[in-house]
């Protein structure tokens, strides 16, 4: 099976210390998933390594084939994937911006009967 783990924070800079407290969280997830189900294959996606543009076109309204390379990239992730954990710092009782702005390109249709798991 193959899960991906979604990193909703973009901050580089501190406060709190160390920058990127996100990225620790989302490396204890990681080790722990891979020691519990080593047999599965497990991805991170990080928000800092796809500056997307907020969303006034999301993947799914382009014409087949025209959406850009990396949204196409992201989309076929996300497609494959059996599973999803997003892992977020809380914003006003939500997810981060960063997180929403990254899932949001995508339509439902690519998520849909797939467990999800959140962590904050």
């Amino acid at each position: 099976m193959k899960f991906l783990v979604f990193l909703g924070t973009v901050r580089n800079s501190t406060p709190p210390k160390p920058a990127r407290l996100g990225e620790r969280v989302a490396q204890a997830c990681m080790a722990c998933l891979q020691s519990q189900f080593s047999t599965h294959e497990i991805e991170l996606i990080d928000a800092l390594d796809y500056p997307l543009e907020p969303v006034f076109k999301p993947h799914f309204a382009y014409p087949k084939s025209k959406a850009p390379e990396q949204l196409n990239t992201l989309a076929d992730k996300i497609a494959a994937a059996d599973g999803y954990i997003m892992i977020s710092p809380e914003y006003n009782h939500s997810m981060s911006p960063a997180l929403a702005n990254l899932l949001n390109h995508f339509g439902s249709s690519l998520f849909s009967y797939k467990p999800s798991a959140i962590v904050a």
